[in-house]
């Protein structure tokens, strides 16, 4: 093809056809430029159909965590609601005088829920890699972009405030307080069923026929009440945290959808 036209040009040249040889240059430097920019195009076509299955992959990885956090955050949220019953329950009978050993078996069991650790733990392993490879910008709808990543800046606040307050709490003040002033072993029993695990016969700290004013008594109320309090934070952190990840689980569906027809096409 080249020698063709070049041909061409030797042949007006020679002809002294000066005219017809400008206007034949000027129409191969424009049959060159198109072919530049249609090279160009197909490119840039290229590069956005890897940049397409790129995003692809990501959002998968991303609706995958987000279905694994939906999961984790609605049994998370039952057992704080459990959590927070049992507080309750156990403030409500607190000032009561006389208690049947039915109600203080059952003080027992849900008292045996406040010691069990259940916060806000959630998986980040595909957001972390977005994150530090510097592939979150491949998300190309910043609608969805913001959206997890309010998301994953919120968890970490979450984290943050559980450990320097509930989980330090639990920790220092809260766990620490029943070996001293109760018969621990009995608690553990009641919601552990170990039939092996033997107790001596100590009576149970009775709470309930102290006066109002017995400095033990205010305690374990103070303790009762800051636990409430962290728990009910927690709870409504975590429903928070689960409307975002609707969100973000409906918005990564349609994004997918949207990505996958543009890899069609």
């Amino acid at each position: 093809m080249i020698k063709f036209f070049r041909k061409i040009r030797q042949r007006l040249l020679t002809e002294n056809k000066y005219s017809k040889y400008l206007i034949y240059a000027i129409g191969e430097i424009i049959l060159v430029v198109i072919g530049i920019l249609i090279a160009l195009q197909i490119n840039n076509w290229n590069e956005n159909r890897i940049a397409k299955i790129e995003e692809g992959k990501y959002l998968n990885a991303l609706l995958t965590e987000a279905k694994t956090n939906k999961v984790k955050l609605l049994r998370l949220i039952e057992n704080r609601k459990t959590i927070l019953n049992a507080v309750n329950y156990t403030i409500d009978h607190l000032n009561k005088p006389v208690l049947n050993p039915h109600v203080i078996d059952s003080i027992y069991i849900k008292l045996g829920w406040t010691f069990g650790l259940s916060f806000t733990l959630l998986n980040t392993s595909a957001y972390s890699e977005m994150e530090s490879s510097g592939r979150l910008q491949n998300i190309t709808n910043d609608s969805l972009r913001n959206a997890i990543v309010d998301f994953y800046e919120y968890l970490d606040y979450v984290n943050d405030i559980e450990d320097r307050g509930p989980v330090h709490f639990w920790n220092h003040d809260y766990s620490p307080f029943f070996p001293k002033h109760l018969n621990y072993t009995k608690t553990i029993k009641s919601w552990n069923s170990d039939k092996g695990l033997h107790e001596l016969d100590l009576p149970p700290m009775p709470f309930w026929t102290l006066s109002k004013t017995h400095p033990l008594k205010i305690e374990f109320y103070n303790l009762l009440s800051r636990y409430y309090t962290g728990s009910w934070w927690i709870l409504n952190s975590q429903k928070r945290l689960l409307k975002q990840v609707e969100t973000i689980h409906s918005m990564l569906r349609d994004n997918l959808e949207i990505v996958n027809n543009d890899k069609i096409l």
